[in-house]
């Protein structure tokens, strides 16, 4: 019921079981009660209401997301490119977990941490930010470093190549990390090799090497950009950009900052897929809203797969359709067993 929602929006959750026939929707007035599915929904949990004494801030979504955890990578093999970046579930209520992103489309809501593929978007692991990590033996890393390594401790294929931003980028992560990855950098962090303070050309390109093989680019575009990268060579490549009146013009660049244009927009993509059609029901409880965009980000793995293995172009809609339709036939299967 709740995925025909995601695609059949109407004004108000009492309007699917209303009698106008323009209005209402005939498959969830036929598979549940209005009265059913509220008291359904307001009785969703995922953990034991009654706490006892557990601390753990995201205590309420715990079981869920490591059901998620577990699954996700199994379904599907490692992909050969990889981005962790910072994903939302919208919330504008009360909790100490909200956090406000300006630049994100969705600015207000609770940070979920996601190691996507970068070609498809499909979602291999994740973990909800519950704020300030209270770890004596990780005090020394940044929190991106700590995102990083929890994210890629689940990762089965060793030549995967990772990349993330600066959030996450520090010279310690690209010197100790066991994977190949590239990140934008600012040059003011940590033991971040010296560059000449002169001001690049357009086009310009400059490198500088560490101790440890970490290798730093840095390429003046619109507006510089500095990369650092543990796999790549001090090499140029190029990239295309389009003119004002226009033409396309090939440009040169540093190989490390062509990989990660290429590769970075694994969360982005996921983010657009599970947004197309997202349950967007109101609720003071900042779980629910986790669980629904955990719901989608299941469908749209699902879809992934689906169109891989079938070797189709299936649209979203076109999946979520008769997988809607299935799952309510299954249900009222299994209410009128019980009968």
């Amino acid at each position: 019921t709740m995925l025909v929602m995601t695609y059949n929006k109407v004004p108000n959750f009492s309007d699917y079981w209303s009698q106008n026939p323009s209005l209402g929707n005939q498959a969830i007035k036929s598979a549940i009660s209005r009265n059913r599915c509220q008291l359904l929904l307001s009785k969703l949990y995922f953990n034991n209401p009654e706490k006892g004494d557990n601390t753990s801030k995201t205590y309420y979504v715990d079981e869920l997301v490591s059901c998620f955890k577990h699954t996700f990578p199994k379904a599907r093999e490692d992909s050969p490119f990889q981005s962790i970046d910072e994903s939302m579930a919208k919330f504008k209520g009360r909790s100490s977990l909200k956090q406000y992103l300006p630049l994100k489309p969705i600015k207000r809501g609770i940070k979920i941490w996601e190691r996507c593929d970068a070609k498809t978007g499909y979602t291999y692991d994740l973990n909800v930010y519950s704020g300030r990590d209270n770890d004596q033996n990780s005090n020394q890393m940044t929190l991106g470093e700590k995102v990083v390594n929890k994210l890629a401790s689940t990762i089965r294929n060793p030549d995967v190549t990772l990349a993330f931003d600066r959030f996450f980028t520090s010279v310690n992560l690209m010197d100790t990390i066991q994977y190949p990855a590239v990140g934008t950098c600012i040059l003011s962090r940590k033991n971040m090799p010296k560059f000449d303070n002169k001001k690049l050309s357009k086009w310009g390109h400059e490198f500088r090497v560490n101790g440890a093989g970490t290798l730093a680019s840095r390429w003046m575009d619109s507006k510089e950009v500095v990369v650092l990268s543990n796999c790549q060579p001090a090499t140029i490549t190029f990239e295309t950009r389009k003119q004002k009146d226009g033409t396309k013009l090939l440009v040169e660049c540093p190989s490390a900052i062509s990989l990660y244009n290429k590769i970075m927009g694994g969360i982005d993509l996921a983010d657009q897929n599970v947004s197309v059609y997202d349950f967007n029901r109101k609720s003071k409880k900042w779980w629910k809203k986790v669980f629904y965009k955990l719901l989608m980000t299941a469908v749209v793995n699902a879809w992934i797969i689906h169109k891989e293995i079938h070797n189709t172009k299936t649209p979203l809609l076109q999946f979520i359709v008769p997988l809607s339709e299935r799952m309510m036939a299954i249900g009222k299967m299994a209410a009128s067993t019980k009968r």
